[in-house]
């Protein structure tokens, strides 16, 4: 698979879909005859997921950076069930509780996206903040969490490229956050 498919592409554009479909929850009975479809597609959608998100970790590996990242143990059943992978830090961030990738509902509630994260230490949290808003990182504070802009996942389009686009926002949050 190297290219988001158009079922991923239509669930991650219709987050009402994206959620009923990975809830694993039955069907509605309305739904009986659909049920073997809609399997298939959770299944990919799960498959793809995966895919997705062990992309994006691997992608770090072909940045360079001082220090380097760490190369991530992918664990396909915890990925698809969180839908987020955390590779480990690079050696020196004591300031961080992690760093990962996640897929989630955009603000508006519309579409989902490929986000890269870093999760902040307390005492730390103004400080990066700050650094990020200085530097003119696009980014959303969540709580102890700073995603960063996040990456649209559109029918055909490479994998690898919007694995990249979201190792690389990752970087810049971890390089402007020190």
């Amino acid at each position: 698979m190297n290219r988001v498919s158009d079922v991923f592409a239509f669930a991650a554009s219709n987050v009402d879909y994206w959620d009923e479909l990975l809830t694993g929850e039955d069907y509605p009975a309305e739904l009986a005859k659909e049920a073997a479809a809609l399997d298939a597609a959770r299944r990919h959608i799960d498959e793809s997921v995966v895919v997705i998100l062990h992309a994006a970790a691997a992608c770090l590996q072909e940045i360079e950076h001082d220090p380097p990242f760490g190369e991530h143990r992918p664990r396909a059943a915890a990925t698809t069930k969180n839908h987020a992978v955390y590779p480990p830090l690079p050696k020196g961030r004591s300031d961080l509780y992690y760093m990962g990738f996640r897929l989630a509902p955009d603000d508006a509630g519309a579409l989902i996206r490929l986000y890269p994260l870093i999760s902040v230490k307390k005492s730390q949290r103004d400080r990066i903040r700050d650094q990020l808003d200085r530097a003119g990182v696009k980014h959303t504070p969540l709580d102890y969490d700073i995603w960063g802009e996040g990456v649209t996942l559109e029918k055909d389009c490479e994998i690898h490229d919007v694995a990249m686009t979201a190792a690389r926002q990752l970087v810049e949050l971890i390089d402007r956050s020190r």
